[in-house]
């Protein structure tokens, strides 16, 4: 008999999209100083009318992304889209190096 490996969802292959975006859309936030009720106000001249409630759960995944507020989003931060979704690659000791030097050169 054959040792058949169990075939890998998506979800098991990657992390969850919503996740990794209320993630990074929380780590950009902090970067940059601003609060929650900041990032609401900023949104507005996208059209939005968050209020600081909707940010956190955007943050915390517990309120989906639509694909336009994820661009819009982007453009709020100065990003692509794609990394509000897919982690940074490396390690964590890669990324703490790299942190180290972004912030010798502010």
């Amino acid at each position: 008999m054959k040792n058949n490996p169990q075939p890998t969802t998506a979800s098991e292959e990657r992390p969850d999209p919503e996740v990794q975006a209320g993630r990074a859309l929380r780590r950009l936030r902090v970067a940059r100083g601003w609060s929650q009720e900041e990032v609401g106000r900023r949104m507005k001249a996208y059209g939005y009318d968050f209020h600081q409630t909707m940010i956190a759960k955007i943050e915390a995944a517990q309120r989906p992304l639509r694909v336009r507020e994820l661009a819009d989003f982007a453009a709020l931060y100065g990003v692509e889209v794609h990394e509000l979704i897919y982690p940074p690659a490396g390690s964590l000791t890669e990324l703490s190096r790299e942190i180290a030097t972004l912030t010798d050169h502010l």
